[in-house]
């Protein structure tokens, strides 16, 4: 499956986001848990909306909310190794926006919607993720404050390939509600991304 145009560039700005300074990278962390909470509950909302004949959907998203489980502890505990809390960090705007768009796609168009999202944040973390960890974070901050990073960059690939093997199986109608959940995601991960620049200081 090609990659959309809106994907690369989401790879190239979560590479380039300034990990060196730590109020953002503090910031950034706190983001992913507001949003990595919703996770397990998107999963199963999509997961209760399947129809009769997307049971191999169901089955993959059901199992996805065990993978999925209490990964937002992670944040907290990278925040704890930075000496920072969460409440340093309010949601932002664009953070809520990122996931709430989510119950509306699922809604509307279907469970097969959330694909596009869980594609386009698995692959970040999995094509990208090991960079950033091996040139940027763990050279800065050391392994007990980039335990989020890792288990994604290390876990992802698995989750990335299950995505795409059910995206190219997909209708052709589905695939393009994928695609453009894909493209949405990724332009939606990078207003995060900005606007947690915005605020540094």
């Amino acid at each position: 499956m090609d990659q959309p145009q809106a994907l690369k560039t989401m790879h190239e700005a979560f590479y380039q986001f300034n990990w060196g300074n730590p109020d953002c990278y503090a910031n950034y962390i706190a983001q992913s848990y507001y949003y990595i909470n919703h996770s397990t509950r998107l999963l199963a909302f999509a997961a209760g909306l399947t129809k009769d004949s997307e049971k191999n959907l169901f089955k993959r998203m059901a199992k996805h909310v065990s993978e999925e489980m209490s990964h937002e502890v992670l944040c907290i505990r990278d925040l704890t190794g930075l000496g920072r809390r969460l409440e340093e960090f309010p949601e932002l705007p664009e953070t809520q926006a990122f996931y709430e768009s989510q119950y509306y796609r699922i809604q509307s168009q279907g469970a097969v919607a959330l694909l596009g999202y869980v594609y386009a944040l698995e692959t970040a973390a999995c094509m990208v993720g090991p960079r950033i960890l091996k040139d940027k974070v763990e050279k800065i901050y050391g392994p007990s404050c980039s335990r989020f990073l890792k288990v994604h960059a290390e876990e992802d690939p698995d989750h990335v390939e299950k995505a795409r093997e059910a995206i190219i199986s997909s209708s052709n109608e589905d695939k393009k509600i994928i695609i453009r959940n894909i493209e949405i995601t990724a332009v939606l991960f990078q207003g995060i991304l900005g606007a947690v620049e915005r605020q540094k200081t």
